[in-house]
């Protein structure tokens, strides 16, 4: 079974020579790290996180993570930790995350974007060499995975964190960890790998182009009876103060109640969404 944790490759800060454009979220952070600032890696691995829930909450699942006892040891010291100790090992399930394609009409043409993540929890096979990644070393994880992650023996420095994650009503705690690695030629941190053996696809995040969709503020309640609304009369156009996008169908008004340019009449308001509509006592303003 792969340690690793997740399908994650290794991630370069660089690409092929040529300044990725980040997400502004990523901007601050990847600098830090790039300019040798380790406070900037608990940054940047809080980021990829928060991008992993925001593209999560995109696909409607209800989905968090908290994350905490973060831990960063330089190498060559990090060698002789256990693997172990960085990553929980033998976890009976994972979070598979798959990116979802949305598709909008831009000049004409249809333009695909990726705005959301699927998430499912999935079980993982029972691991018959459990016994034997609670004892290897750090180092010996690197030989193992070098097919796979070629930069892992410019490793600069590891950093552990604890994971709370709760998804769908689900809940797992457990370690993971980012590893910092260098080059041949450089002892800068150029690439990075994140092993989480629950959530999948936490470095690609990192790479991502499109932000996430912002969080969807709460509905507007609409007032009792009792409370009336504030509408302004604009161009012949009925506008809701404070409920933008609503509309309003006007019932039998009530002149007999105006005062200055304001008079009170029943009407039928519905919000934007067009879910929820009931009359209310309405003050219309006009010129």
């Amino acid at each position: 079974m792969d340690q690793s944790g997740s399908d994650d490759r290794e991630w370069s800060i660089l690409l092929s020579r040529k300044e990725r454009l980040f997400l502004p979220a990523l901007r601050g952070p990847v600098e830090r790290v790039k300019q040798g600032d380790t406070g900037g890696f608990e940054e940047l691995i809080r980021t990829a996180y928060r991008l992993m829930a925001a593209y999560g909450r995109n696909e409607g699942h209800r989905i968090a993570f908290d994350l905490s006892d973060f831990k960063t040891v330089a190498a060559p010291e990090a060698l002789s930790l256990k693997y172990s100790d960085l990553v929980s090992v033998g976890l009976p399930d994972h979070i598979a995350v798959g990116g979802v394609i949305r598709e909008f009409k831009q000049d004409d043409r249809m333009v695909s974007v990726k705005r959301g993540y699927s998430m499912r929890w999935e079980p993982l096979p029972p691991d018959p060499d459990a016994a034997g990644w609670k004892k290897r070393l750090v180092s010996e994880f690197v030989k193992l995975a070098l097919p796979d992650q070629p930069a892992l023996p410019y490793l600069r420095a590891v950093t552990s964190y604890r994971v709370v994650v709760t998804l769908d009503g689900a809940r797992r705690d457990y370690r993971a960890a980012f590893f910092w690695m260098g080059s041949a030629t450089s002892p800068a941190i150029q690439t990075i790998s994140c092993f989480d053996p629950v959530t999948s696809g936490v470095t690609l995040v990192l790479a991502e182009q499109v932000p996430p969709a912002p969080e969807r503020p709460p509905d507007p309640e609409i007032p009792k009876e009792t409370c009336p609304l504030l509408v302004a009369l604009t161009d012949g156009v009925r506008l809701v103060l404070g409920f933008p996008g609503a509309r309003l169908q006007p019932q039998r008004p009530d002149r007999r109640r105006r005062r200055g340019n304001q008079f009170r009449y029943r009407g039928k308001v519905t919000l934007a969404d067009g879910k929820k509509s009931h009359s209310v006592d309405v003050f219309l303003l006009t010129d």
